[in-house]
């Protein structure tokens, strides 16, 4: 190639455009220091796998035992529905505390005022003082205990109380079992007016008004009926009847982590279910603990109760209706197919 032709070839080349150099310089620095800081990456050395559960293990224990030296414990509990389903739901749990009693003058007198064994057809009602530490802020000042009850003691007096319809017995009591005491409760009934009645007792004391008033049995008006049966060696069996203002037809049941559940389908309930927990510590012995639970809708009952209205003495009546019955029977010593012979026997 000839010099002009050189000289022509140089000169016919387009120039790049500045931006596009600066673009690309830009791009390929960019590019550096995103391969520097992955080789940074890389290079960094890693936490074991290990290690890092360890540190998460530890930091939960830690966790665990602060919260049990608080007196809480991490619970599994069983939720068991009336189809024989069941989920299970962790949850802070805190033992309760064993019951104690005040002994100071006023806390004496009133664990004798409202002793359930002295009180059967009893209503009791407190009207505290604005000196007593029951005393709230909300101006409720009055206590009302309507549940007048009888405690019975021979089976031929239960009797009288079975009508066959809600209220039924158990017809099988498993071998070397016999009845040891029952306790039937009553709502008051509508018709009586505590403003108009005169008490059986009155007294005025510690700042406080004591009263008690007699409540005539009526068979319409039980509430429920609780019945215990002993084989003489401190061995029980529980069975109660109750009634309630709900449809608890598609109620829940609690349980432990290792509660199994089993639908029986009796045909007398609506609605049953047995419970089975086996090594319930029960007072420190271990145990099998069996609840079994059947529910029936029956005829809607009216029911009445107390309402306190804050800032009076006066109790107001309330009106609510019965619709389901539950049967419950709760051992510790009988066999599955013991209890389950129990419950088909009520008729």
């Amino acid at each position: 190639m000839k010099v002009y032709e050189v000289i022509n070839h140089i000169t016919s080349l387009k120039m790049p455009d500045i931006e596009q150099v600066r673009e690309k310089c830009l791009n390929q620095k960019t590019a550096e220091i995103s391969a520097d800081n992955t080789n940074d990456i890389k290079t960094k050395p890693k936490m074991p796998r290990l290690k890092r559960i360890t540190i998460i293990v530890a930091v939960v224990m830690t966790g665990i035992i602060l919260m049990s030296a608080g007196g809480l414990y991490w619970l599994g509990r069983k939720i068991f529905y009336t189809d024989g389903s069941s989920s299970l739901k962790y949850e802070w749990y805190k033992p309760r505390t064993p019951l104690t009693f005040s002994t100071d003058e006023q806390s004496l007198f009133e664990q004798e005022f409202q002793d359930w064994q002295t009180n059967e057809n009893i209503l009791i009602r407190i009207i505290y003082g604005e000196g007593s530490p029951i005393y709230g802020d909300d101006g409720i000042t009055t206590h009302i205990y309507d549940t007048p009850h009888r405690s019975i003691y021979n089976y031929d007096d239960l009797q009288k109380y079975i009508d066959g319809d809600v209220f039924k017995l158990p017809q099988y009591i498993p071998d070397g079992y016999e009845f040891s005491n029952a306790s039937i409760t009553f709502f008051v009934d509508l018709s009586f007016d505590i403003e108009n009645e005169e008490p059986i007792y009155r007294e005025e004391k510690f700042g406080n008004i004591y009263e008690k008033y007699y409540i005539p049995e009526n068979f319409d008006n039980i509430n429920g009926i609780f019945v215990s049966y002993t084989n003489g060696e401190d061995c029980w069996i529980h069975y109660d009847i109750s009634q309630a203002h709900s449809d608890f037809l598609d109620g829940t049941f609690g349980g432990l982590e290792n509660t199994a559940g089993e639908v029986l389908k009796l045909p007398q309930f609506d609605r049953d279910i047995l419970l089975t927990t086996p090594d319930y510590d029960f007072h420190g012995e271990i145990v099998t603990h069996r609840s079994f639970t059947g529910i029936t809708l029956i005829k809607p009952k009216p029911v009445y109760g107390f309402d306190i209205v804050p800032g009076t003495d006066i109790p107001k009546r309330y009106a609510y209706e019965y619709k389901t019955a539950r049967y419950n029977i709760i051992t510790h010593y009988l066999s599955r197919d013991e209890i389950v012979k129990m419950a088909e026997s009520i008729k």
